[in-house]
C-alpha cells in the first residue's frame, strides 16, 4: 500500500494522501497527538487560504517556538524527575 501511495504521489502531485501519514497513522503517538496535529492543520489551512506566503512565513517562527517550547518542557521534566525524584506532570494518556 505504501508503494502504491508513493507511486501515486509521484505521478499525480495533487494526490492528497501522503505515504508517511499512512505509515504513522496506526502508531501510539497518533492516538495521543491527533488533536494537536488536527488543530495545527486547521490553523495552517486558514493562514494559507486567507493570507499570502508572507503571512505564512511571518507565522512560522511562532509555530516553531510553540513546538520548541513543548519539547523543551518535556526534556526539562524528564531531566528533573531523574536525579531529584520530582514528579513530572501527568501525560494525557488516551
Amino acid at each position: 500500500m505504501t508503494g502504491l501511495l508513493v507511486w501515486t504521489r509521484g505521478v499525480f502531485p495533487w494526490f492528497p494522501l501522503n505515504p508517511l501519514a499512512y505509515a504513522i497513522a496506526p502508531t501510539w503517538s497518533m492516538y495521543v497527538f491527533w488533536f494537536p496535529v488536527f488543530i495545527a492543520w486547521i490553523i495552517k489551512s486558514i493562514i494559507a487560504r486567507l493570507g499570502s506566503i508572507q503571512t505564512f512565513r511571518k507565522g512560522a517562527p511562532f509555530m516553531l517556538g510553540m513546538i520548541l517550547g513543548e519539547f523543551t518542557m518535556a526534556v526539562f521534566w524528564a531531566v528533573m524527575s531523574m536525579p531529584w525524584g520530582w514528579n513530572a506532570p501527568g501525560f494525557p494518556w488516551p
